[in-house]
C-alpha cells in the first residue's frame, strides 16, 4: 500500500505541476450516486477489484509476457491499457493515475503471484478513494 500512496502522491505533484483538470461531470455525478446509495459503492469497488484484476493482472499480464518476452514492457502495456480503461472519468488525470497505480499492481502481481493480494489491494485502494470523496 505504501507504493500506491507514493504513485498517489506523485500523480498529485504531476496535477499540480501542469495544471491538470481533476474534476469531471461524470465523476462528480458518479460520487452523487455512491453517496446517496453505500451498497452501490461498496459493490461498485467488490467488482471493480475482482474484475479488473483478473482480466488485466491475472490474464493479460502473463499472455503479454510470454508474447513479448520481456516483463517490464508486459507490465508497461497492461498499466497503459487499465489506465485507458479509466478514460471515461473525463481527465488526464484519471488515465495517468491508473496507469501508475497499474504498474505498482502488476509489480505486486509479478513479485507474488498472488492474484488476491492484488485485488484486495485494488478493493481498498478504490473504497478508501470513494468513502473520502463522497
Amino acid at each position: 500500500m505504501l507504493k500506491l500512496f507514493l504513485v498517489v502522491y506523485l500523480v498529485g505533484i504531476l496535477s499540480l505541476l501542469f495544471h491538470l483538470k481533476t474534476k469531471s461531470a461524470h465523476l462528480t455525478e458518479t460520487l452523487t450516486l455512491f453517496h446517496k446509495n453505500f451498497f452501490l459503492l461498496f459493490f461498485t469497488c467488490v467488482t471493480a477489484g475482482v474484475t479488473e484484476e483478473l482480466i488485466f493482472r491475472g490474464y493479460l499480464l502473463p499472455r503479454f509476457e510470454i508474447l513479448l518476452k520481456n516483463t517490464k514492457l508486459a507490465i508497461g502495456l497492461s498499466s497503459i491499457l487499465f489506465g485507458i480503461l479509466h478514460y471515461g472519468y473525463g481527465t488526464l488525470i484519471h488515465v495517468i493515475g491508473p496507469v501508475l497505480m497499474g504498474i505498482v499492481f502488476a509489480m505486486q502481481y509479478q513479485k507474488y503471484r498472488n492474484i488476491k493480494i492484488v485485488i484486495i489491494a485494488h478493493f481498498l485502494w478504490d473504497l478508501i478513494v470513494l468513502v473520502l470523496n463522497t
